[in-house]
Order: C-alpha cells, then sequence, then structure tokens
C-alpha cells in the first residue's frame, strides 16, 4: 500500500501520481492520471471507504499545486476537490 507523503510533489509542485496510490487516508485509490492545468492536477480514483454506500465508485480527483501562490489563488491548503465521475 501506497500512501501520500509531504515530498509526493514534483520541482513545480504538481502532485506525482502514484498509481495504486491511497488519498485521503485510504479512502480513495489512484488508477490513472486525467491531466494538469495552470493550477493542479486531475487524477481518476475509485472510493475504496464510505460510510454512505458509495465503495467502488469512481470519482475525479483535483489535487491544487503544492506552492504557496496556487493556494492564496485557489484553495486551503490540503483541499481535495472530489468529482463523481
Amino acid at each position: 500500500m501506497t500512501t501520500t507523503l509531504d515530498s509526493a510533489a514534483d520541482s513545480e509542485g504538481y502532485y506525482t501520481v502514484i498509481l495504486g496510490e491511497q488519498l485521503d487516508g485510504g479512502r480513495y485509490q489512484v488508477f490513472s492520471s486525467l491531466g494538469k492545468g495552470m493550477f493542479a492536477n486531475v487524477v481518476r480514483a475509485r472510493v475504496l471507504q464510505s460510510d454512505s454506500g458509495e465503495a467502488g465508485r469512481e470519482v475525479a480527483i483535483k489535487i491544487v499545486r503544492y506552492q504557496e501562490s496556487m493556494y492564496v489563488c485557489v484553495l486551503p491548503p490540503s483541499t481535495l476537490l472530489i468529482f463523481v465521475v
């Protein structure tokens, strides 16, 4: 099992995609990269743990670049945006 570490960003602050990695304490598992833009990159993941019966559902997760200027412009630190696919 792979988990997210603070050093999971490349030199430009983008999340380095690791297939099979679990995010948000094991709630989601990454299985592909969907792309990246100016402020973030997006991965496709599967819900592993859910209290509302969503386990197995696929979602897109937008991960904001690990760079202070991006957080000021976009979102507070440690924010994952989850979109249902």
